[in-house]
């Protein structure tokens, strides 16, 4: 399986709402994307 994802995630402070923070991310499947490219003797 090859597949991408954007992830995203927020947090805020119960004490002090005006603390908070946000990440986001990329993720992906190394390991089909590595299948697909002919790389199978590794796993």
């Amino acid at each position: 399986m090859v597949g991408a994802r954007l992830v995203a995630t927020g947090t805020r402070a119960i004490a002090d709402r005006s603390d908070w923070s946000i990440s986001l991310g990329l993720e992906f499947e190394l390991a089909g994307a590595l299948r697909t490219l002919g790389f199978r003797s590794w796993y």
